[in-house]
């Protein structure tokens, strides 16, 4: 009986899995999506909202609609076998002392709230549902431990020298380490040239030794490679910088061995010096070293 159980379990992981890897990129996308919608259409929401059909009370339209969030968190965090680190525990705490802020002491507080469609209810419900159980199976189905926390690091150093009115020289050293991809240590020194024939627009192309070290591998391995890039970026809406550099780069003794790098970034800049970003990196390896990596966060300038 003990057997059968087990297997069930990791019968319902498999489905989750498979849930999970097939709506996050998704996710991700209407999210951007979204993001620039907004700025031409007023969602019908709060203290724009709309009579659409059959209404329902301020308060506990959005008790209902945001309680689900910490409640599908919740669930899936403490339902899983991973072993909980401290630093697991910190995000729990905070995302769920967020959300009963957000879904039990906020409508307390509100005393003339206004009826909200059922429509939105449910729209929103469905987004919490998503929200909850992307945070939750995460923290629940991967396990962590310190290293995922103090094992990735990346530093980059570039300095450029005119030469001409649109050609620049310029030398770059960068160190980095990825315990995702189970990367000790690389290493890179190079120099090339960096060409704006065009606005905002940059072209790079140079020569570099890498130096790289795997935690499965026991010797360092060491190239002089050919490294060139694009660089473009474009502010939009006056607030918003757009930066994306795409990264090409192959050893000499043989250019079928090669990467290709992708970092997008966009900074939306608001009131009192508070920027939100968000960036994106995608390496190919056609060695078999390829990943993709989201994140976001908050920035202050004093």
């Amino acid at each position: 009986m003990i057997k059968e159980i087990n297997a069930c379990r990791i019968c319902g992981n498999m489905n989750l899995e498979s849930i999970y890897n097939s709506i996050i990129y998704p996710w991700l996308l209407i999210e951007i999506i979204t993001f620039f919608i907004l700025f031409y259409i007023t969602a019908p929401y709060g203290r724009h909202n709309k009579k659409m059909g059959l209404m329902i009370n301020g308060r506990w339209g959005w008790f209902i609609q945001e309680i689900i969030s910490p409640l599908t968190f919740a669930l899936f965090f403490i339902g899983g076998d991973s072993i909980k680190t401290p630093e697991m525990w910190v995000f729990f705490i905070l995302w769920m002392g967020h959300y009963f802020n957000r879904s039990i002491i906020f409508p307390l507080r509100q005393k003339n709230a206004k009826d909200t469609a059922l429509v939105v209810v449910f729209a929103a419900i469905s987004f919490n549902i998503i929200n909850g159980f992307i945070n939750g199976y995460y923290n629940h189905a991967f396990e962590k431990d310190k290293e995922d926390f103090s094992k990735r690091g990346f530093v980059h150093f570039r300095v450029a020298k005119p030469i001409t009115n649109k050609i620049d020289i310029e030398g770059f050293i960068q160190r980095e380490t990825n315990h995702f991809i189970k990367l000790e240590n690389r290493e890179l020194v190079g120099g090339g040239l960096r060409i704006n024939q065009f606005e905002r627009l940059f072209l790079g192309v140079g020569i570099m030794h890498e130096m790289e070290k795997y935690n499965n591998h026991f010797e360092e391995q060491n190239f002089i490679k050919s490294t060139n890039y694009i660089n473009y970026k474009k502010t939009i809406f006056e607030t918003i910088d757009l930066q994306n550099v795409i990264y090409y780069q192959f050893k000499m003794e043989n250019p079928k061995d090669l990467r290709i790098f992708w970092d997008g970034n966009m900074t939306a800049h608001t009131i009192n010096g508070i920027s939100f970003h968000i960036n994106i990196h995608y390496q190919f390896d056609n060695n078999g070293k390829s990943y993709f990596e989201f994140s976001n966060g908050l920035g202050f300038q004093l």
